[in-house]
């Protein structure tokens, strides 16, 4: 019989604050482990400075599993050179990269996950250095990898249009999951208290807070009868924060105007029962995996009508015009006073959510991966 090995790059798995594509990582890897064919072994690459993050759950019956911590004591590089090097001396017969650029040496058989192409349609929301690293790291994904994943068609469909040299046989649409057993409702809603809007992501440009906070504004000054009404922004700060600092300190409501910064995994699925709506304003996304979180917790949602939010969410979200403030402060009001529209919505929204499960992400991974 022969024996295929599957190598997983598993650091982004084990970063202590992670977001989406350290969760996706984290999931998918997890999925993969208990996947597993006897006849198969995987080898989980992971930085041992990353050991006290251990989470997997690794039965005693997997013996064909193992976490290979490559010891490396340099800060940087521990990918191009390390893994590399690992690469050249014990090579899997296919190498998995979920989230990193590939090492400088790898299999014939490398897959890797290119999770969207914001940077081609938007490089203005990008610091310089980033750009630089996102238009080489593209070339050489594209020029090295013998399979590519997306998690949707849009992706899918923006490399074909960027590079259309690049033969299309080779990327497979893998949607991505929700983990169910975290994102479910909980019966937490204030909705006699409060009033709440919700966005989770980094707080960046190309996530388009500043319009949001202006739809805010507008909102505010309507008088409409909606009490205590919040925003609440949860996420890092990242390249732009500056300029939606300042959109925020110059709103006349800004005293509600929560930033929350980054919180863990319970803390999110807290966070979106308790909301009223879930608003994502993004200019570009390669899925949008806290739309079907949000749904999953039964909680409406309101979002950008560009086509992957479009083709995650169906006919589930009120969508609207991400440059139009007004566009957007009518969606939100439309589910904040109309609760028969909005449990309409969270109905819909639940059903829509059960169909995505990172199980079945991770079966159309191996197969990807293994065939």
């Amino acid at each position: 019989m022969t024996i295929m090995t599957i190598g997983v790059e598993a650091t982004k798995a084990f970063e202590e604050k992670k977001t989406g594509v350290g969760w996706y990582t984290f999931y998918i890897t997890s999925e993969l482990i208990r996947l597993v064919r006897p006849e198969d072994e995987l080898q989980v690459y992971i930085n041992p400075a990353q050991i006290s993050n251990f989470k997997f759950q690794i039965s005693k019956q997997c013996n064909n599993v193992t976490m290979k911590p490559l010891s490396w004591w340099p800060r940087k590089f521990w990918t191009q050179i390390r893994l590399s090097y690992e690469m050249l001396t014990q090579p899997p017969d296919v190498l998995f990269i979920p989230a990193h650029l590939p090492p400088l040496c790898h299999p014939k058989k490398l897959v890797v996950t290119i999770h969207d192409l914001a940077f081609k349609q938007y490089p203005e929301v990008y610091s310089t250095k980033e750009l630089r690293l996102q238009k080489w790291g593209i070339k050489q994904v594209l020029k090295k990898a013998w399979r590519i994943i997306v998690p949707s068609q849009f992706t899918k469909d923006e490399i074909v249009k960027y590079y259309p040299d690049l033969a299309s046989d080779n990327i497979f649409v893998v949607p991505h999951g929700v983990d169910h057993d975290k994102f479910k409702t909980k019966n937490l809603k204030l909705k006699t208290k409060e009033n709440t809007i919700l966005y989770i992501g980094r707080l960046e440009h190309k996530k388009n807070l500043i319009p949001l906070v202006k739809a805010f504004n507008l909102i505010n000054n309507l008088k409409l009868e909606i009490k205590n009404l919040k925003l609440i922004l949860v996420g890092s700060p990242g390249f732009g924060y500056a300029d939606i600092k300042r959109e925020i300190d110059a709103s006349p409501y800004k005293s509600n105007i929560h930033q929350l910064g980054w919180i863990d995994r319970d803390g999110l699925v807290d966070q979106l029962n308790q909301a009223s709506l879930f608003v994502l304003p993004s200019l570009y996304e390669g899925f949008g995996l806290p739309l079907l979180e949000a749904m999953a917790c039964g909680t409406a949602v309101a979002c950008s009508d560009i086509p992957s939010l479009k083709e995650v969410g169906a006919d589930v979200p009120l969508y609207f015009n991400a440059n139009d403030p007004q566009d957007i402060a009518q969606k939100i009001i439309l589910l904040l006073t109309d609760e028969a529209l909005r449990r309409q919505k969270i109905n819909q929204g639940l059903k829509r959510a059960s169909e995505y499960t990172w199980q079945a992400t991770a079966q159309k991974t191996w197969q990807v991966l293994t065939t």
